[in-house]
């Protein structure tokens, strides 16, 4: 993963759903100079899109389109708790503590997160999912009370980034206790990015803005030397998610040549539980 995507990392939390509105990819006021070639869709439970400033001599918008969705297919595939068939999730349900074989990208991407919750103090934390569960975050089934101190001691149980082991040689992934899970998607989004942002620069591509889920990463500029620019929302907690309004834009060009950005916030993925608002950012220290 790169700098910027390990930026992009620790200022999300263990379950964080970043959400950075990419508004403004044109910028602000009139551009004459010649629109991106564009192109998006579905991946990772949310969308996707690229916008290129210029297509690389002897390069087609479809190659480029087809090696985005190889390397986000290949990210789900490895790190999706969605798919039952992921790395990741046959991880999950495994009862076994012996290592488990893994590919090289989940080793480094959980290596990564492991580094981040050590250096968080466990603020952020990858094996939280039993605690989002709880609160019903995970299925999307909402609890009718809030959990009990005895769901929440139970659930801290099997939550904890010291319950967690990775190697890389050869890559594998191990438990120590046979209920802890794995949860990457605060830092997958980003690996994502990154992971097509390297495909472009390998096939000749210089500018470009590359968004998943609302992680953003860029170089150069536009067409007339114009900075990619995007629009972070403000954040109007609004249940319907109609309300929407951009608080500022920021240019993701310049020194140096590539630039990432992500935000994460509770205005979103809320609900009210006996008079109070419970969000999805979740302290995995406390449950």
């Amino acid at each position: 993963m790169s700098a910027s995507g390990r930026r992009n990392a620790e200022a999300l939390q263990g379950l964080g759903v970043p959400f950075l509105l990419a508004l403004a990819l044109c910028g602000c006021g009139a551009d004459p100079a010649p629109a991106p070639v564009r192109w998006g869709g579905q991946t990772m439970g949310t969308t996707y899109s690229v916008a290129v400033t210029a297509l690389p001599e002897g390069v087609t918008k479809e190659a480029l389109v087809a090696a985005t969705e190889e390397e986000l297919a290949a990210v789900n595939r490895q790190m999706s708790t969605w798919d039952p068939d992921s790395e990741l999730s046959r991880f999950n349900v495994a009862n076994s503590t012996d290592w488990f074989p893994v590919s090289p990208a989940t080793a480094a991407v959980t290596a990564l997160a492991l580094e981040i919750a050590a250096e968080s103090d466990g603020a952020f934390d990858p094996t939280v999912g039993p605690l989002v569960d709880l609160w019903g975050f995970g299925d999307g089934t909402r609890p009718v009370q809030a959990p009990s101190d005895e769901a929440l001691a139970a659930a801290r149980e099997v939550v904890g980034f010291d319950k967690l082991a990775v190697r890389f040689d050869p890559p594998a992934l191990r438990k120590a206790l046979p209920g802890v899970r794995v949860n990457l998607s605060a830092i997958a989004k980003g690996h994502g990015v990154d992971r097509v942002a390297e495909r472009l620069v390998a096939a000749g591509v210089t500018d470009f803005l590359v968004e998943v889920g609302g992680e953003v990463r860029a170089a150069g500029a536009k067409a007339g030397g114009a900075p990619w620019t995007v629009g972070v929302e403000t954040p109007i907690r609004d249940p319907t998610g109609r309300r929407r309004a951009v608080q500022r834009g920021v240019a993701l060009s310049g020194d140096p040549a590539s630039r990432a950005l992500a935000t994460s916030g509770n205005y979103r993925n809320f609900y009210e539980l006996d008079g109070e608002t419970v969000v999805h950012t979740i302290d995995p220290r406390t449950g």
